[in-house]
Order: C-alpha cells, then structure tokens, then sequence
C-alpha cells in the first residue's frame, strides 16, 4: 500500500493480500504515482520494488480549514513489518443525510487493539462545508482512552464502488495523533461527481468508506478488519388530494392541507396551495411547523397531476434541505391555473383537481453498529465477504455482542481474575471464562492458591497461543492462523476443555491441509486420536496420490510411520480400483 512518508512495502500474509491487491492496491492513476512491480516470495511476502520518486500530498485537520504541502521521498526496495487496520463504514440512505453545511456524522466508535486500545472514528461532513462543493472526511481519535499521548500513523482512505474498485483515494502520511485530535481530506469528495455517478458510487443509496490505517514500523505484522453501518431513517409516504371548486375558488386565500404523519419521529409539515400573481403558476408551499435548531429536514417530493382514471399527467419532483431557522419552501413551479382551464375536460373533471403526493422524509440516524470483525490475517473470502457482499452480514445482535464482548477484554475493566503464563499476564472475568471451560471453573471454585492470589497459573501455553484461547471464550472467534499454531490451540482446548474451540480448531486445520503439511497433520491426527482430521487427511492424500506418493516428504513418513503409511496407501489403492 503506498503512503507518502516513505513507507512502500507490507510484510504480509500472501492469503491476506490475495485480495487487497485486488481491491485495495493504490490507483497508480489518481495517486499519479508509477506502477509498482509486485511479486511474492516462496514465503507468502509481498515484496515491491520501484524507484525513486517524490511527490507532495495535501493534507488538512478537520479543526483547521488551512492545507499544507507534504513532500516525503520514498526509497527503492524497502521491506518492513506494518500495523494494520482497517475501517469500513457504510451509510445507508446517505442522500437523506440531514446535516446542514457545516456539520458533521461521526461513525461508530471503534477500537484498534494493537495500536495500545486507542479509541477511532470517522467524521463526514455529508452536505459539505459552506463555501465549497467538497464533501471532508476526517480520522478522529477519541479523548477518552487513557493509552499513548501521540500516536504516529498513515492512512489511506476511499470510496467502495459498485464494482469494488477505489474512488475518491487520499493518503496521508507521517501523523502524530493526540487524544481528541483528527486529520483527514478536507477535499474528499467532489459532490457534484458523487450525486451524477449514484448506480457507481451510491448502490441502493448507500455510501461506503474505507479507512485504511497503519503504524509504520512494528515488531510484529497484525491485520484486523472492521465494519460498521449507520442507517438513515427515511419514512415514504403517499397523499392523493381532490381540490374541488377549482375554477370558482379564491386562489388569493391559501389551501392547507395537512401532512400526517406516520411516525412520531418525522417532523411536522403543511402544504399549502395558493396563486402567484405575476405569472398565473399554482404555487406549492412547503411549511415546517415546529423548527428544530439542532439539525435540518431533508426530503424529497414528487407530485403529479391525475386524470379522472388516475393516471399522472403532468409530473414534478424537486427535494430541499430545510435549515433549522428555516420556515418554509416553495416547490418548483409547474402548474399554471390558465393551462388546466383551458383543457379542463382532461384536467378538471367535474370542476376538481387531482393531486397525488410521494414524500421521502429524513429521520436522521436511526441505528448505528458495528457490523464484523475479523482478525487476521485474514482469509480472502472473509475480505471480500466484508467488503463487498453487502447482503451478507452478521446479524444485528450477534456481532453487537462480539463486539461488546471483544471490548470487555482487551479493555481489562473491572476484572477479578488473572491468568498467567512464563511471560504475560492476562486479565480476565470469572464469569466469562468459567462459562466456556470445566477446568477453569474448577480452578476458581476449588484450588486455594487461585482463591488466595486470584490468580491462574498455566505453564504449557504460551502466550500468543492463550490470547487466542482467551479471545475465542469471549467472542467465538478465532484468528485465521497457521496450521501449526491451529494444532497448538486444539491442544489447549482439549486441556481447558473448550470444546467449542477444539471442533472449531479441528475444522481449521482440516481445512487448511495441503502438500506440504499433511504428512504432519495425519501424524497429529493419529497420536491425538481425532479420527475426522485423520480420514480428512487420508482422503486428501488419496486425491493427490500422485504428486504425495512420489515425494521425498512421503518416503520420510513411510520409513517413521510405516504402519500408518500402509494403511493410507491401502484405502488409496481401493479408492482407485
């Protein structure tokens, strides 16, 4: 992912960047940067190589409208491990955003575990700011966490296409976050661009922004992904009205006729219809009752002319922005009184006038949540199930929880537990974990020491590999990991009695047997006595006896394992015949 503080290379899983080079590889074109060479190694890094270059960005604080010039020089052939996080934020019905010029929609709040439990979210700014036709978006970083005074960051940030691809790329490089601070694009999108291309930018009204977050340099690679949702509330309504009277009446005095309300959350609306004078046009009036001063009304209308069977003549639609001070607005004009008298066999039948109405009105946010969470790295198909199938989410309550659970954990509050290896200790809730685990729930209720120190000591894990144990008992997650530390977390589960997390581990690494590994995996198989990662491995053997049998990794197996090794042949042998 390039960055314009001379950050060109990611240390990565090769299953990870399956996908973000497909979706998340800068666009050469808008960055106006050269195209980068990409290749991966025997062991799964991407590497890029490219020359030297340099080039300036411009960079804005969501609290000070001025932008400055960054120049950064990125040098050739660098490789370092990178910190990574990932943002995405859809917001559903983004056309009946009511937030007047000048004000802001925060995101859900988010935690970024591995940047030391600092607190985000996105500020955007959906009808711009006053004295431009920019849409800003800004990364905030919230001033309630108690962790790092200054935090040093990059980001990249863009808008999801229909297609997938990135619109709208920005990338800053080289900040220093503080609490309650935020830098972000102040020219982010161009909203005459936005609203002209809605079928690419806004499928089903819905605006997607990822926000793609990295610290430079870090001892380890972690990768996480997370997506939320905010929903506009939008309340669609229907009116047919009949003006009787129509050439005889008075069109100085104004015809009222009330919007009613479905819901008690949309705000209070008249219409009226009086005659303008100067040019002999109807005139549609919009009033609203009771103005709020603490955000706008967005809505747009529709309104056609029926015949006597019903069907629209003549149609108008227009939508407007009410400003809290605001009282009322007058629709387009479209209507002329001569017009309908002088055909008023087609228009006025019986002397009456048929209007029908279509409203969409602005509820303003009515949900916000976060929607997924994965840790990676992640498996491709998790990436692009999060990034771009839309249908396909968690449901409402579940991913609420895992997330209010993920919190409980990696914030450490009012724990009354601990749980320590040779080299961490953990802080946990007894509730929780006694929950998920028999012997945990032993330990606390009946061995002295724990009830004395509070604390449980675990010498034959370590610490990578409990986090993992730990964080599934919470959420029901685990991390896309190796085949290798899947076997050790199966190991623990079985030990801890976690026996959700031992059929989850067991499903991993059935899945994840290859050519490579499944000598070891039938091995673990058969010394642990799991009996379907045993036949998932024999029948994988038996799919790709060709390739197995001949390899020097199977003569190896057969001389330790010759028993083992004849029975695997032996099933191959009759899948065959």
């Amino acid at each position: 992912m390039f960055a314009n503080n001379g950050i060109t290379t990611a240390k990565m899983s090769a299953a990870f960047y399956a996908c973000l080079l497909a979706q998340f590889l800068y666009d050469t074109q808008h960055a106006k940067l050269p195209r980068a060479c990409f290749s991966f190694s025997k062991r799964g890094v991407l590497r890029q190589s490219f020359s030297l270059l340099k080039f300036t960005r411009k960079r804005g604080r969501d609290n000070d409208s001025n932008c400055g010039l960054v120049s950064r020089t990125v040098m050739s052939t660098i490789e370092m491990e990178k910190n990574e996080f990932t943002f995405i934020w859809r917001i559903k019905n983004f056309s009946f955003c009511n937030q007047p010029k000048d004000t802001w929609l925060d995101s859900p709040k988010y935690i970024v575990h591995s940047m030391d439990c600092t607190e985000w979210f996105l500020r955007l700014y959906p009808n711009g700011r006053m004295f431009d036709s920019y849409i800003p978006c800004f990364l905030r970083r919230s001033d309630s966490c108690e962790r790092s005074e200054h935090l040093e960051l990059d980001c990249e940030m863009f808008v999801v296409s229909s297609d997938g691809s990135q619109a709208f790329t920005k990338v800053i490089g080289g900040l220093v976050f503080k609490k309650g601070t935020g830098f972000g694009f102040p020219y982010f999108i161009r909203r005459e661009e936005l609203h002209k291309n809605r079928n690419k930018y806004l499928p089903n009204d819905t605006l997607t922004i990822c926000c793609h977050m990295w610290k430079p340099v870090s001892n380890v690679a972690i990768l996480a992904l997370c997506s939320a949702s905010t929903r506009i509330g939008v309340e669609t309504r229907y009116y047919t009205w009949s003006i009787e009277d129509f050439i005889s009446r008075n069109w100085q005095q104004k015809v009222r006729i009330p919007v009613v309300a479905a819901s008690k959350l949309r705000p209070d609306l008249n219409i009226y219809f009086f005659l303008t004078i100067s040019d002999d046009h109807l005139q549609i009036t919009f009033e609203q009752i009771n103005p709020k001063q603490s955000s706008g009304i967005f809505f747009n209308c529709e309104i056609a002319i029926l015949d006597s069977k019903g069907n629209p003549l003549d149609t108008k639609k227009s939508e407007h922005m009410f400003t809290p001070s605001e009282k009322d607005w007058k629709f387009p004009p479209f209507i002329q009184k001569s017009k309908l008298i002088r055909h008023s066999e087609t228009y006025l039948v019986e002397d009456k006038l048929s209007l029908r109405c279509k409203f969409a009105i602005s509820l303003g946010v009515v949900s916000e949540q976060i929607e997924k969470i994965i840790y990676g790295p992640s498996k491709s198909e998790h990436m692009e199930d999060t990034l771009y199938k839309t249908n396909q989410l968690h449901s409402k309550n579940q991913s609420n929880l895992q997330n209010d659970m993920y919190r409980l954990y990696i914030e450490q509050q009012l724990c009354d537990l601990a749980v320590r290896t040779e080299n961490t200790k953990v802080l946990v809730h007894k509730a929780v974990i006694c929950s998920r685990s028999q012997v945990f729930k032993n330990l606390v209720e009946n061995n002295k020491d724990v009830k004395t120190t509070g604390i449980i000591d675990i010498a034959d894990i370590d610490s990578d590999i409990l986090n993992r144990m730990l964080t599934f008992m919470y959420t029901d997650i685990v991390y896309d990991i190796s085949s290798e530390n899947a076997m050790q977390l199966y190991l623990a589960a079985v030990d801890y009695k976690v026996n959700g997390l031992r059929n989850l581990c067991s499903s991993i690494i059935k899945e994840k047997v290859s050519v490579e590994n499944v000598c070891d995996t039938l091995i673990f198989a058969t010394v642990h006595d799991d009996t379907d990662i045993k036949l998932a491995s024999q029948n994988f053997i038996c799919e790709n006896s060709d390739e197995i049998f001949n390899s020097d990794m199977w003569k190896n197996f057969m001389a330790e394992w010759n028993q083992l090794a004849g029975e695997t042949m032996h099933k191959a042998w009759l899948e065959k015949h």
